[in-house]
């Protein structure tokens, strides 16, 4: 994905596109979606984890960040 098209994406996702409108809106298959979700995943639990591990944030604010990033990517279920 290019990088202004992932910003769009992003955006998109923030505003609260459900998935079958952004599969239409990017032309993307159900993998390709589940695959940009998990790559996603991987990269905010990365950045949330390095600065927990630098004591940057506690437990509490650790988990909380976490569960924010799982109910956004399931749709804010």
């Amino acid at each position: 994905m290019q990088k202004s098209i992932a910003k769009d994406f992003l955006a998109d996702l923030r505003n609260g596109l459900r998935y079958q409108e952004l599969m239409r809106k990017y032309n993307l298959s159900e993998e390709k979606l589940e695959q940009i979700f998990g790559r996603l995943r991987r990269s905010d639990m990365l950045a949330l984890r390095r600065l927990w591990e630098q004591d940057k944030l506690t437990d509490s604010q650790f988990m909380r960040a976490f569960e924010e990033v799982e109910d956004d990517l399931n749709g804010g279920e």
